[in-house]
């Protein structure tokens, strides 16, 4: 209560001095290239809505608007040949310059005497409905969300609530080693601290939202450019550095504290923007009533720099430090099972060039190496027997070129080839671990080196015949030392605009993915060579109900073929086994790639943008998601959630004060019981495989509310919020563990009612 009492006397004080905030102002700029090529888009009229203030863009694409009342606005940007767009939750600080970058795409509105309305969503047809875009503002207000991506996204129609403590994205039925991340053209394994290895889910992003410019998230149908993944894609923007001066950012929160420095150098042709931070989490832990005590931090840094007006070069580096561990003694105090530690390190360091090599041309090319160390070493709390002892080390060298070419209005061309090498070095003991049949797998060690590559060649033809048409056909080729096979995934896309409003849209494809390194290496030679495969197909409808909110409605299908299974455990889905028994992937003497799955389902939301001090964001999903194991029996998946609602939105009281919320109600995930007689006749859980996945968790539902006061002063903003996580403290589940003290199975919680606090200070 100290801390909360500090953040008080703060505020108080901050207030105090900050009277006359409506004296103080700040500036906007920023450069507006074409959607397409890239090519800096001059002549644009740039008006800052309810005001009188505005600008129009140079031959070089930048525009500033000077002199503007500190606050919260929107930006309008119009020119004859492209669509009319309007950007929201742009925020002026006292004396600093906020940057805001823009893409126009091309209209077929070509008189003045047309009169286009704002457009808070883009009117393009080149728009597929299946992509979610999120400003950093956007991300950082969000409630229950510490400011992580993942989180965001988790509560969009397209996903299932698995639970508060990991930020796992189950998009539309499929498991979390399904989703790819990309960050400035550069592939990153997993954006989060404690990853699960072979998995993109772990506890918290390791990208602060402060470097976030914008996130696009396809939930699936994704396009050609991307392979690897059968579910969906991230894909980041980082903002570059404050091209005009240097600015400075603290960050203090229940989380930790950090800071960010970025500006010009080498006269304005380039810029650096640097972030750290480290947590103490010790106030987090003991409000959740956990006794294990994590650590993390993380750094980031970009570098940018313009040879010419044709050629930019950056500079990208992300790297994360995570520490847990528990003792026996606080295990047996908390009736956990086992004890021990995960020491994870991941780093990715990358270059991306990109090239405008023609007036409707451009290439993106770019090489990164990536490491991750994990060192995972966990006992029995009884016998004091290794479970897991884990040291194993992941390099990637990842290398990807995309060009476009926009031929004409009509005719656009996308094509690349994107490249990467593996190595592995494994030194794994499994300990006595029991399986979902009931009998037991004795200590297994691997050791060993692993190597991989993938390779693929991609191209996306887009042809638009008519204004309200277009049709976009695509094929990716690939091969896989570890299948040793060569794949192709055709696709397709139709966007068809009955009216200026409304937008039909469909599409379809094949998509392939190799299985997770880590059971690769198990079975070097039992595997049957081939990647994963699903089938997406995907029906949308598009609404613009109004200038600032849209409706919008999928149903969708995904077929899943060739993933792993045990014979030896017939009704086990392998894949999802770090979410369907003890966290981790366990030993398989034998792994057959016949394992089938399926997911179907409707999904409907209504968005509105920020104007008039109101925006929201409400959805509703049904879906079913099943599997097949070796004894070719469907089963529900343990992310068959069924059904999902929320409901998020805020209101802006004045340009100081803020207030959001944020519902979610899920279906109860599946779980497989524990067969209570033969557990206690061994003394140890054992899963009843009569029963897998047949038993339901109540539903999931908790309510998050957050407050954000701004505080201007003259040379600089303070910003002070608080968050209050599952505020009528709903006890929902997390998952079933057999209690070997009191020989029974016991449900363990997720976060009861948690405030959250933070204090970010600009300069």
């Amino acid at each position: 209560m100290q801390v909360y009492k500090f953040l008080y006397c703060v505020c108080i004080f901050a207030a105090a001095i900050s009277m006359n905030a409506a004296e103080f102002r700040g500036s906007i700029s920023g450069r507006i290239v074409d959607a397409v090529t890239k090519q800096p888009v001059s002549g644009v009229t740039i008006r800052l809505l309810s005001t009188k203030l505005g600008a129009v863009s140079t031959e070089s694409g930048i525009y500033k608007i000077s002199d503007v009342p500190v606050g919260t606005y929107s930006l309008e940007y119009k020119r004859i040949g492209y669509a009319t767009m309007v950007k929201s939750d742009i925020i002026v600080r006292s004396s600093r310059i906020t940057e805001v970058m823009a893409e126009m795409a091309e209209s077929p509105i070509v008189s003045e005497e047309v009169t286009v309305r704002p457009a808070y969503f883009s009117q393009d047809i080149n728009q597929v409905s299946n992509t979610l875009q999120f400003s950093n503002e956007e991300i950082r207000r969000a409630p229950g969300s510490f400011g992580d991506i993942s989180r965001i996204v988790s509560g969009m129609p397209s996903t299932a609530k698995v639970d508060d403590q990991s930020n796992a994205l189950i998009v539309r039925g499929g498991s979390p080693i399904e989703n790819g991340f990309y960050v400035d053209n550069i592939e990153i394994t997993n954006i989060n601290h404690f990853p699960s290895q072979g998995t993109s889910a772990g506890s918290t992003s390791i990208i602060p939202v402060d470097l976030l410019q914008s996130v696009d998230f396809s939930a699936g149908g994704f396009s050609a450019a991307y392979g690897d993944k059968l579910s969906s894609i991230m894909n980041i923007q980082l903002r570059k550095g404050n091209t005009e001066e240097t600015d400075l950012q603290f960050d203090f929160n229940v989380m930790g504290f950090g800071g960010i420095i970025d500006g010009p150098f080498a006269a304005g042709k380039g810029t650096y923007i640097f972030a750290a931070r480290r947590s103490y989490l010790d106030l987090l832990a003991e409000a959740a009533g956990i006794n294990l005590l994590p650590t993390f931090g993380d750094a980031q840094i970009k570098i940018t720099y313009d040879i010419d007006n044709k050629h930019s070069l950056s500079l990208l580096g992300i790297f994360s430090d995570d520490h847990i561990s528990s003792d026996s003694a606080n295990a047996r105090e908390n009736k956990q099972t086992a004890y021990g530690s995960d020491d994870i390190y991941d780093g990715t360091i990358g270059i991306n060039w990109r090239y405008l090599w023609g007036e409707n041309a451009y290439t993106q090319t770019s090489i990164a190496y990536t490491r991750t160390n994990f060192d995972n070493h966990y006992r029995d709390n009884f016998t004091g027997n290794d479970i897991l002892r884990k040291q194993s080390i992941e390099q990637y060298i990842r290398l990807r070129s995309i060009s476009t070419i926009a031929f004409s209005p009509f005719i656009s061309l996308e094509y690349g080839v994107e490249a990467k090498y593996i190595h592995a070095d494994n030194s794994i003991r499994f300990g006595l671990q029991n399986n979902a049949v009931g009998d037991s797998v004795g200590l297994f060690t691997l050791q060993g080196k692993k190597d991989a590559s993938r390779g693929g060649l991609f191209t996306t033809l887009t042809y638009t015949p008519f204004s309200v048409l277009k049709i976009a056909a695509g094929m990716r080729m690939e091969y896989a030392t570890i299948s040793e096979t060569i794949t192709y995934s055709p696709k397709i896309s139709v966007v068809y605009s009955l009216s200026d409003h409304t937008v039909i849209t469909a599409n379809t494809g094949i998509y392939y993915q190799g299985i997770p390194l880590l059971m690769a290496a198990q079975n070097p030679n039992l595997i049957t060579p081939q990647d994963m495969q699903a089938i997406h197909y995907v029906l949308g409808f598009q609404q613009i109900l109004s200038a600032d909110t849209r409706l919008l409605m999928e149903i969708y299908g995904k077929e899943y073929k060739g993933f792993p299974i045990d014979p030896n455990e017939p009704g086990l889905f392998a894949v999802d086994e770090p979410y369907d028994r003890i966290g981790f992937y366990t030993y398989h003497p034998a792994l057959i790639m016949n394992g089938k799955a399926r997911s179907y389902g409707a999904e409907i939301s209504v968005q509105k943008k920020l104007s008039d001090n109101f925006y929201g964001i409400t959805g509703l999903s049904w879906f079913r998601s099943e599997y097949a194991g070796y004894d070719g029996v469907w089963r529900n998946r343990v992310f068959d959630n069924q059904i999902v609602f929320s409901i998020e939105g805020g209101i802006t009281l004045s340009k100081d004060w803020e207030i959001s919320t944020r519902w979610i109600y899920a279906g109860g995930r599946p779980y497989t019981p524990f067969n209570t007689e033969l557990s206690r006749q061994t003394g140890i859980g054992i899963l009843d495989d009569n029963r897998i996945n047949s038993s339901r968790f109540p539903a999931y539902h908790s309510l998050n509310i957050r407050a954000d006061k701004r505080f201007f002063f003259e040379k600089s903003t303070l910003i002070a919020y608080i968050s209050i996580w599952n505020v009528y403290n709903r006890n929902n589940a997390q998952a079933i563990i057999w209690n070997q003290f009191d020989m029974r199975p016991e449900t363990v919680s997720q976060f009861g009612l948690l405030p959250v606090f933070g204090l970010e200070w600009e300069l």
